[in-house]
C-alpha cells in the first residue's frame, strides 16, 4: 500500500501530526494530487544536487500539467483552480531554488514515514489495529440511515394496512347491521310506511276471512298463524298493530271448511312468509304442521299446495340467512386477523424505534457531545450538528405518525369491538411507550450548541469572569416549523448543586443581561431551531465571609465547577413536554490573572471525564497518562496555530514533567504535578511555564511557528548532538526552560581559533523585549563585536540549512520601507536611518563568553527614545546620531 494511502488510516492523534508536516511551502493538495509519483522518486539525492533538483523540479510541474488536464476532462472547476494556483506558487519561489522543494519533499516524506512507524509500534503496544476511525465513524452512519429508512418505510406500510382494515371494518359494520335489522332487532326497518302497509294488508284479509267461517280446520290454521305472527310481532314494538288486526281477524273464525277460507288463509301465510323475516321462520314450522293434518282431512289439494309454497319459502329465507352469517363470521375473523397484525407490526415499530433512538441518544449524541468537549479544549473541531438533527427530526416525525396510527386504532375500537377485540387489550400500553419515546427524544434533542465563552477570550471557553458578558446557544435538534417562536428558553446556574456548593463552600451567582429568549428559525444559517444568549454576566453573591458559603473550603476558585442551566417547555399535539440542558461545568474567576488555572481546569476535566455533571471533580481529581495530556497539549499549539507538537517536542516535555526516562507511553500523571507542584529546580509550576511560552508564540512569534522555523522544546543534550555536526553558523531557535513568564532564544554552533566546535546560546528574549523589537529582526540583526571592534554575524543557516535571509527576511522591514518611514515631506532635509540591532562582545580567550543579557536592548531604546524626544523639542532640525553600541548587549547604528 502507498505511504499516503497508510496515512489516510491513522487515528486523529496521528493525522493531526501529519497536518502540521504541510503548509504554503508544499501544500498538502498537491501531496494529494500526486502521490504515487512523488513516492517514486528520490528526494533526498535531488536535495544534494542541483542539476538532479533542477530536471525533478521539471518534471513535478509536467506532473501538474497532465492532472490539471484530468481535472478539465472532469470539469472540475476548484480542483483545476486550485492546482494552476500552487504551479504559480511553485514556480516563483522555487524555479531558481529547485534544491530547495527536493529538501522540504524530503524532509515532508522522512517525517510521513517515521509517523507511521510510530503509530504501528504504539499499536503493537496497545494491541490496537490502526484502522481509520472516519470509516468506522462512515460505517456507522451508514447502519443508521438504512434504520431510519427502514423505520419510515414501516410507518408508509402501517398506514396503508390501517386504511385497509378500516375499509374492511366499514364492510363489516356495513353487513352486521342489515342483517340485524333484517332480524327484527333494529327499529330502523319498522318504519311508519311499513307498519302502515302491514296493517292495510292484514286487516283487509282478516275481514275477508271473518266473512267466510265455513271450516272448522280453518280456525286451527288461523290460531297457527296468529301464533306465528305473535312470535313475530313479540320482537318489534313498531308492529302492534298490526299483530291486533289480525288477532281480531282470526278469533271469530267459524270451522266451514270453506275454500274460500282456505285460500283466504294460504294468501294471508304467504304475504307473512313474502318479508322472509328469520324470526317469522320458527313459528311457519308450526303452520305447516297444522296444514299437513288439514291435508289429511278435506282440503288436500289446496292445503298441499300452501304447504309446498312454504317451504319453498322458508327454506330459502334460512339459506340465505345462513350465507349472510357465514359472511360475516368470514370478514369478523379476518378483521380480527389484520387488527392484530396491526397491533404486532406497531409493537415491532416500536422496538425499531427504540433501537434507533438508542442509537443516536446513546452513540450519535454522545458522540458528539465528546467531540465538543474535545473541540473545546482544542481538539478538532468536528462538531456539526445538521446530520444528527436531520436524523433526529426524522424519527420525531415517524413517531408523531404513529401516534396518530394509535389513535385511529381507538376510532376503530369505538365503531367495532368484539370479545377478545387485540385493540382493547394493546392499544393503551403501545400508546404509553410512544409517549415515552417521543418525550424522551425530545428531551436528549435540547442541547448546547456553543458552550459558554467570553467574546475576548475565544480560545478558552468555559472559562468566565465576573462582570464580563460571555455568550453561549442552545438548539433543539427537532426541526418542527410548528415550534418556531414558541419556545422560551430560562438560564439559570447552578439549579440543582445549591445544597452541594453550599456544603463545599463554593461561591454563588446570579446571572445578569437578557436571560430569558424565544427560539426561532431566523437566526440560524440553517433554519435550526435555536436560541443565542449574547448579553449574560455572572455577578458574585455576597455573603458574610466574601462571597464563600463556608469559610473551610477545600477547593480554590480556580477548582470550583459551576452549570450553567437551560430550561423550556413543549406543547405539542395534546402533549406538554419539560426540556432542561445544561452547560458543560464553567469555571468562574474574578480577576484575568486566574485564567491559566482555571484553563488547566478545564482542560484536566474535559480531557478525563465525559460527565457532564460532575461539579465535585476536583475534591478527588483523576489520575491522567501521558498520553492522554501529550494530545492535549499539541491540541494547545495547534487550536491557535498552524501546528501542533511534534514527537521530538512531546518528549521533551515528557521528560520536564516526568524527569528522564525511555518510555513515557502509560507514565501517570497527576493533577497537582501538572498544575500545583514546582517543576524541579524551578519556582514554578509546569503549566505555568508551558502557558507563557503558549501566550509567547501567539502575541510574538507566531508568524515563525507557524513556518515550523522554531525548533521549541528540546533538551541541552540533544541540542549539542544535533548542532556539533553541522557547519559553523547554523543555529537553531528554542524556548527556555528557566523563564517562568517565557522565553526563546537560539543556540549557534562555531568554531574557536583552535578549531574546535563551540556550542553558544544568548540569554533568552522574552516578552519585554519582543514588545520592542520583532524577534526575526533580532535574528537579523544580532551581531558578535570581537576584540577589534568588527561585528559579525554568528547566525548563518536556519537549522538544518535554511539560509538565515531566506526564512526571517521576509518578517524584516525592507530598506525601502525604513527609507519611506524616516523621510519627513515636509522638513528640508531627512532623518538619518536607524537600526537597532542586538550585539555581543567577545574576550580574548581561546572561547567565546556567553552573551550577556538582552536586557540592555531596553535602556538602549530608551535612550534612542530620549534622544529622539529632545530633538523634536530642539524644532526636529537635526537628525538622529548615533554609532556602533560599545559594551555589552544591543545598540544602534546609523547610515546616511
Amino acid at each position: 500500500m502507498a505511504q499516503w494511502n497508510q496515512l489516510q488510516q491513522l487515528d486523529t492523534r496521528y493525522l493531526e501530526q501529519l497536518h502540521q508536516l504541510y503548509s504554503d511551502s508544499f501544500p498538502m493538495e498537491l501531496r494529494q494530487f500526486l502521490a504515487p509519483w512523488i513516492e517514486s522518486q528520490d528526494w533526498a539525492y535531488a536535495a544534494s544536487k542541483e542539476s538532479h533538483a533542477t530536471l525533478v523540479f521539471h518534471n513535478l510541474l509536467g506532473e501538474i500539467d497532465q492532472q490539471y488536464s484530468r481535472f478539465l476532462q472532469e470539469s472540475n472547476v476548484l480542483y483545476q483552480h486550485n492546482l494552476r494556483r500552487i504551479k504559480q506558487f511553485l514556480q516563483s519561489r522555487y524555479l531558481e531554488k529547485p534544491m530547495e522543494i527536493a529538501r522540504i519533499v524530503a524532509r515532508c516524506l522522512w517525517e510521513e514515514s517515521r509517523l507511521l512507524q510510530t503509530a504501528a509500534t504504539a499499536a503493537q503496544q496497545g494491541g490496537q489495529a490502526t484502522h481509520p476511525t472516519a470509516a468506522v465513524v462512515t460505517e456507522k452512519q451508514q447502519m443508521l440511515e438504512q434504520h431510519l429508512q427502514d423505520v419510515r418505510k414501516r410507518v408508509q406500510d402501517l398506514e396503508q394496512k390501517m386504511k385497509v382494515v378500516e375499509n374492511l371494518q366499514d364492510d363489516f359494520d356495513f353487513n352486521y347491521k342489515t342483517l340485524k335489522s333484517q332480524g327484527g332487532n333494529d327499529s330502523s326497518l319498522a318504519s311508519a310506511n311499513h307498519s302502515v302497509f302491514l296493517q292495510g294488508n292484514l286487516l283487509e284479509r282478516c275481514s275477508n276471512l271473518h266473512s267466510h267461517r265455513e271450516c272448522a280446520q280453518a280456525q286451527g290454521i288461523c290460531m297457527a298463524i296468529g301464533e306465528t305472527w305473535s312470535s313475530v310481532s313479540a320482537t318489534d314494538g313498531a308492529l302492534e298493530g298490526a299483530e291486533l288486526s289480525f288477532a281480531v281477524g282470526w278469533g271469530g273464525i267459524g270451522f266451514c271448511g270453506c275454500r274460500r277460507a282456505m285460500e283466504v288463509l294460504g294468501g294471508c301465510a304467504r304475504f307473512l312468509l313474502g318479508y322472509r323475516l328469520p324470526a317469522f321462520c320458527c313459528g311457519s314450522v308450526v303452520l305447516l304442521w297444522h296444514l299437513r293434518r288439514w291435508e289429511e282431512s278435506m282440503c288436500v289439494a289446496e292445503a298441499s299446495h300452501l304447504c309446498t309454497d312454504m317451504q319453498d319459502l322458508n327454506g330459502n329465507n334460512q339459506s340465505v340467512t345462513r350465507q349472510k352469517m357465514q359472511q360475516l363470521e368470514q370478514m369478523l375473523t379476518a378483521l380480527d386477523q389484520m387488527r392484530r397484525g396491526i397491533v404486532s407490526e406497531l409493537a415491532g415499530l416500536l422496538s425499531a424505534m427504540e433501537y434507533v433512538q438508542k442509537m443516536l441518544a446513546d452513540e450519535e449524541l454522545a458522540d458528539w457531545k465528546r467531540r465538543q468537549q474535545i473541540a473545546c479544549i482544542g481538539g478538532p473541531p468536528n462538531i456539526c450538528l445538521d446530520r444528527l438533527e436531520n436524523w433526529i427530526t426524522s424519527l420525531a416525525e415517524s413517531q408523531l405518525q404513529t401516534r396518530q396510527q394509535i389513535k385511529k386504532l381507538e376510532e376503530l375500537q369505538q365503531k367495532v369491538s368484539y370479545k377478545g377485540d387485540p385493540i382493547v387489550q394493546h392499544r393503551p400500553m403501545l400508546e404509553e411507550r410512544i409517549v415515552e419515546l417521543f418525550r424522551n427524544l425530545m428531551k436528549s434533542a435540547f442541547v448546547v450548541e456553543r458552550q459558554p465563552c467570553m467574546p475576548m477570550h475565544p480560545d478558552r471557553p468555559l472559562v468566565i469572569k465576573t462582570g464580563v458578558q460571555f455568550t453561549t446557544k442552545v438548539r433543539l435538534l427537532v426541526k418542527f416549523p410548528e415550534l418556531n417562536y414558541q419556545l422560551k428558553i430560562k438560564v439559570c446556574i447552578d439549579k440543582d448543586s445549591g445544597d452541594v456548593a453550599a456544603l463545599r463552600g463554593s461561591r454563588k451567582f446570579n446571572i445578569l443581561g437578557t436571560n430569558t429568549k424565544v427560539m426561532n428559525m431566523e437566526e440560524s444559517n440553517n433554519g435550526s431551531l435555536s436560541a443565542e444568549f449574547k448579553h449574560l454576566t455572572l455577578r458574585e453573591q455576597r455573603c458574610g465571609n466574601g462571597g464563600r458559603a463556608n469559610c473551610d473550603a477545600s477547593l480554590i476558585v480556580t477548582e470550583e465547577l459551576h452549570l450553567i442551566t437551560f430550561e423550556t417547555e413543549v406543547y405539542h399535539q395534546g402533549l406538554k413536554i419539560d426540556l432542561e440542558t445544561h452547560s458543560l461545568p464553567v469555571v468562574v474567576i474574578s480577576n484575568i490573572c486566574q485564567m491559566p488555572n482555571a484553563w488547566a481546569s478545564i482542560l484536566w476535566y474535559n480531557m478525563l471525564t465525559n460527565n457532564p455533571k460532575n461539579v465535585n471533580f476536583f475534591t478527588k481529581p483523576p489520575i491522567g497518562t501521558w498520553d492522554q495530556v501529550a494530545e492535549v497539549l499539541s491540541w494547545q499549539f495547534s487550536s491557535t496555530t498552524k501546528r501542533g507538537l511534534s514527537i521530538e517536542q512531546l518528549t521533551t516535555l515528557a521528560e520536564k514533567l516526568l524527569g528522564p526516562g525511555v518510555n513515557y507511553s502509560g507514565c501517570q500523571i497527576t493533577w497537582a504535578k501538572f498544575c500545583k507542584e514546582n517543576m524541579a529546580g524551578k519556582g514554578f509550576s509546569f503549566w505555568v511555564w508551558l502557558d507563557n511560552i503558549i501566550d509567547l508564540v501567539k502575541k510574538y512569534i507566531l508568524a515563525l511557528w507557524n513556518e515550523g522555523y522554531i525548533m521549541g522544546f528540546i533538551s541541552k543534550e540533544r541540542e549539542r548532538a544535533i548542532l556539533s555536526t553541522k557547519p559553523p553558523g547554523t543555529f537553531l531557535l528554542r524556548f527556555s526552560e528557566s523563564s517562568k513568564e517565557g522565553g526563546i532564544t537560539f543556540t549557534w554552533v562555531e568554531k574557536d581559533i583552535s578549531g574546535k566546535t563551540q556550542i553558544q546560546s544568548v540569554e533568552p528574549y522574552t516578552k519585554q523585549q519582543l514588545n520592542n523589537m520583532s524577534f526575526a529582526e533580532i535574528i537579523m540583526g544580532y551581531k558578535i563585536m570581537d576584540a577589534t571592534n568588527i561585528l559579525v554575524s554568528p547566525l548563518v543557516y536556519l537549522y538544518p540549512d535554511i539560509p538565515k535571509e531566506e526564512a526571517f527576511g521576509k518578517y524584516c522591514r525592507s530598506e525601502s520601507q525604513e527609507h519611506s518611514e524616516a523621510t519627513d515631506s515636509g522638513s528640508a532635509a531627512p532623518y538619518l536611518k536607524t537600526k537597532f540591532i542586538c550585539v555581543t562582545p567577545t574576550s580574548f580567550s581561546n572561547t567565546i563568553d556567553l552573551p550577556m543579557s538582552p536586557r540592555t536592548l531596553d535602556s538602549l531604546m530608551q535612550f534612542g527614545n530620549s534622544s529622539e524626544g529632545a530633538e523634536n523639542n530642539a524644532g526636529g532640525q537635526f537628525g538622529e546620531s548615533g554609532g556602533a553600541a560599545g559594551g555589552p548587549g544591543c545598540g544602534h547604528t546609523r547610515a546616511p
